[in-house]
């Protein structure tokens, strides 16, 4: 069987540390609204009627990471700013 390269990326939650090896840029802060969705289901434009603190940036976190994570798998895993 012939060995294959895994594309990979770290992407970090608590700490920042540096690493050999690609890194996203975009980071998941630990929120409010991401809590309530593990413990209790669901998805982010649930949350909108829910009593749950900070919503938008919530949404604006997912929507950066998802943004980064498309154009790595776009561009071959490389940072978004190095493929242009």
């Amino acid at each position: 069987m012939k060995a294959r390269a895994l594309a990979s990326a770290v992407l970090l939650a608590k700490c920042e540390r540096e690493a050999n090896v690609p890194m996203f840029a975009a980071k998941l802060y630990e929120r409010e609204a991401f809590r309530y969705i593990f413990a209790y289901g669901g998805t982010i434009a649930d949350l909108k009627d829910k009593r749950v603190n900070n919503v938008p940036a919530a949404v604006a976190n997912a929507h950066a990471i998802t943004g980064e994570l498309l154009g790595r798998l776009r561009n071959g895993n490389k940072p978004v700013e190095e493929a242009a």
